[in-house]
């Protein structure tokens, strides 16, 4: 079975991109710039390869702190959804309580209800 892409595959395909690429900018022949004489071809590939890195970094971290605000957001309404439902469960309680004293007579002391929902 033979391998397509392996990480030697990888780094020769990379240094013949930046051999054509120096080559091509620099009108000289093919591995002439990567001697050494002097050529801004290699220079400039490495200047095009940190602005694409600089530029991936800056997406990913946009896209990181997209991600991010919207887990605070479902975050912070499951949070007001509990205080909801707690202050709910308390208010029925609550008139439940009123309706007993009121309506029935009924000797029912006036209690805060302290569940670990309410707060």
């Amino acid at each position: 079975m033979v391998t397509i892409w392996n990480r030697n595959h990888h780094w020769r395909v990379l240094t013949w991109i930046v051999v054509e690429i120096s080559s091509w900018l620099s009108n000289e022949p093919v591995g002439a710039a990567m001697l050494g004489d002097g050529s801004l071809a290699l220079v400039v590939v490495g200047g095009l390869l940190g602005v694409g890195g600089t530029i991936a970094g800056v997406i990913g971290t946009a896209i990181r702190d997209q991600i991010q605000q919207r887990y605070d957001t479902k975050k912070r309404r499951a949070e007001k959804f509990e205080e909801l439902v707690g202050a709910v469960y308390e208010f029925d309680h609550w008139i439940e309580a009123a309706r007993d004293r009121y309506v029935y007579g009924r000797d029912v002391p006036e209690t805060r209800v302290s569940g670990t929902m309410c707060k």
